[in-house]
């Protein structure tokens, strides 16, 4: 099993491999670390998500969460979750019913976890599915946890008198199954080795010792 800081890391660097910012690529990062810290798939959502990112895209998802249900195509989880945090001053109590898929949907759970300190709580729906955070805890129900695709998304949130109760168990964490596909994202941002690269510090440099 990895560590939640190896968690983070492994998704932040895969990523940037598929072409994410800097900025997004950590939230990518604290999204699978947060879920993890649940034992939730969180690796194996943002995986989903960066494989729709890689093969369409990430430009055209970033959208004013004002007119999300609107939406008349399929939009990244994980950027709908970090779209609703950046703009959530914006907004009061907030619901949104999406028609369109939403691919990997647990990933916006994660990123609402972002607001488990805060005085904000959240519920998500979709089908065979629903996650809750509010003063009863953090809940999850269904059996259609960590689909690849959502059809009918709602999400809800709102301001609280209070913070959330959590009552965090962090046990032995679930096998993460796309950690190699994860890998090879990562790899990406790795510069070859050449005698350039080693020119400029890359790699162990001509002296063996150094």
């Amino acid at each position: 099993m990895y560590s939640l800081g190896e968690i983070e890391a492994q998704c932040k660097k895969a990523s940037k491999g598929v072409g994410l910012s800097w900025g997004l690529a950590e939230e990518a990062g604290l999204i699978a670390r947060h879920l993890s810290e649940f034992n939730l798939p969180g690796s194996d959502t943002v995986y989903t998500n960066l494989k729709f990112i890689e093969d369409n895209g990430w430009e055209d998802n970033l959208i004013d969460i004002k007119f999300l249900d609107q939406i008349r195509k399929p939009i990244s989880g994980l950027l709908l979750g970090v779209m609703i945090l950046d703009q959530l001053s914006n907004i009061a109590d907030y619901t949104a019913s999406l028609k369109d898929p939403v691919i990997g949907p647990l990933a916006v759970a994660g990123a609402l976890l972002r607001l488990q300190n805060e005085r904000y709580f959240f519920s998500l729906a979709w089908e065979n599915c629903q996650i809750t955070m509010d003063d009863d805890g953090f809940t999850v129900s269904g059996k259609n946890l960590n689909p690849k695709i959502a059809h009918c998304f709602v999400v809800s949130i709102y301001k609280s008198s209070k913070k959330p109760f959590l009552n965090k168990k962090i046990n032995k964490r679930i096998q993460i199954k796309s950690w190699e596909f994860l890998t090879k994202m990562a790899h990406k941002t790795y510069v070859p080795e050449s005698a350039t690269s080693r020119l400029r510090g890359a790699g162990a440099g001509d002296n063996e010792n150094e």
